[in-house]
């Protein structure tokens, strides 16, 4: 089952896959680009026993 954000970023990257969906300082991702690192991110996570339904906290630096 998809929800929440995943659903939509996977909806959209389906829909505008090359449109910009983040511009971080010098970093840009397109909606295709950011949906591929998403699934890299998951796998890694289950790779060590993440499982579905588990919490994750998420320590992001600000961006200006």
């Amino acid at each position: 089952m998809v929800t929440g954000m995943q659903h939509y970023l996977q909806q959209t990257a389906q829909r505008m896959p090359d449109k910009l969906a983040v511009h971080a300082g010098k970093e840009r991702l397109t909606y295709r680009e950011l949906d591929l690192r998403s699934d890299r991110y998951a796998v890694f996570l289950r790779e060590r026993g993440v499982q579905r339904g588990d919490r994750v906290v998420l320590c992001l630096s600000n961006v200006s």
